[in-house]
């Protein structure tokens, strides 16, 4: 499991297409997915991504990323702990923003 800062969530190494360099569509076209499954995780679902989950679940509905186990509760602490390393990297990266 790792955090993905651009869609702000969870996700295993399991559920992501293995690519090159030159075809990283696989993992940018599941982001808005990545991102609903961490909303649901999290118990406040975005429903601005609800239709891509949903689409997701109809075209590939034996995806390991379904698997309810990837968006119990109790990995809310993990997120919340990558999340904030990558909010403290950024600020070393680019300077605190308060």
């Amino acid at each position: 499991m790792f955090y993905e800062l651009l869609s702000d969530s969870l996700i295993w190494t399991d559920e992501i297409p293995e690519v090159g360099a030159d075809k990283v569509g696989g993992l940018r076209s599941l982001r808005f997915v990545f991102r609903y499954r961490t909303s649901l995780m999290l118990g406040v679902p975005e429903k601005r991504y609800q239709a891509f989950w949903d689409e997701a679940m109809a075209l590939f509905p034996g995806w390991p990323g379904f698997d309810p186990e990837r968006r119990a509760p109790e990995l809310r602490a993990a997120y919340e702990s990558f999340h904030a390393d990558a909010m403290r990297e950024m600020g070393d990266l680019f300077g605190d923003p308060r």
